[in-house]
C-alpha cells in the first residue's frame, strides 16, 4: 500500500539479467500442471490421504482464483498498464498476458501446494524450503511482468486461508482421521 501501482514492476524489470531470466522462468513453472501432477503423485506414494488433501486444496484454490479473476476481469496486467508509458524488458519465449491479472493463479497454486506439503513434514527446514519455493513463484510472476505485487499478495493470502480452512474441515471428518 506504501508504493504506487507498478513501481514493483519497474523495480524488478530493472533487475533483468540474462542469467536471472531462466531462473524465474523455471520458478514460475513450479506452479504449472506438469509439476502439480508430479507433486500429487509423489504425495500419493506417501499416502492416499496426503494426495487427496493436496489435490482438494489445489482444486479449491484454482476454482476460487478463477472465480475471482472473472469478478475482477477488468484488471489488466502490467504489459497493458505500462503500454506507451515505459520501456520494459521482456523475456524471449515468455507469453506476456494482458488481462485477468487479479489475483495471481500461479502464486495461489504455489502457496496452496507448498503450504499443504509443509504440513506433511515435522521439521522446520522443510517448511522453510517449501515457503521459499512458493515465494520464488510469486516473485517470478512479478519479474516476468505477469502480475502486480497486489495480485501476488492476494493469491498467496487466498491460498493460505483456503488451506487453513480445508485443514480445519479435514480435522472434523472422523473417518478421515
Amino acid at each position: 500500500m506504501a508504493i504506487d501501482k507498478g513501481d514493483e514492476i519497474l523495480f524488478f524489470n530493472a533487475l533483468h539479467r540474462w542469467w536471472l531470466n531462466p531462473l524465474f522462468v523455471y520458478a514460475t513453472r513450479l506452479a504449472e500442471w506438469p509439476m502439480v501432477f508430479f507433486v500429487i503423485l509423489v504425495a500419493y506414494l506417501k499416502g492416499w490421504k496426503k494426495a487427496l488433501i493436496l489435490a482438494i486444496n489445489l482444486a479449491v484454490a484454482g476454482l476460487v482464483v478463477n472465480l475471482c479473476k472473472l469478478y475482477f476481469s477488468g484488471e489488466h496486467r502490467p504489459s497493458v498498464f505500462f503500454e506507451g508509458r515505459a520501456s520494459l524488458n521482456f523475456i524471449e519465449g515468455v507469453e506476456v498476458l494482458r488481462n485477468y491479472s487479479f489475483p495471481s493463479g500461479h502464486t495461489a497454486v504455489a502457496f496452496a501446494m507448498f503450504y499443504s506439503m509443509s504440513m506433511f513434514f515435522d521439521d522446520k527446514k522443510s517448511a522453510v524450503l517449501l515457503f521459499i519455493c512458493a515465494l520464488m513463484v510469486g516473485i517470478s510472476r512479478i519479474y516476468l511482468m505477469q502480475h502486480f505485487l497486489a495480485d501476488v499478495f492476494a493469491g498467496s493470502l487466498l491460498a493460505i486461508l483456503l488451506v487453513l480452512l480445508s485443514t480445519f474441515a479435514f480435522s472434523k471428518i472422523s473417518w478421515f482421521n
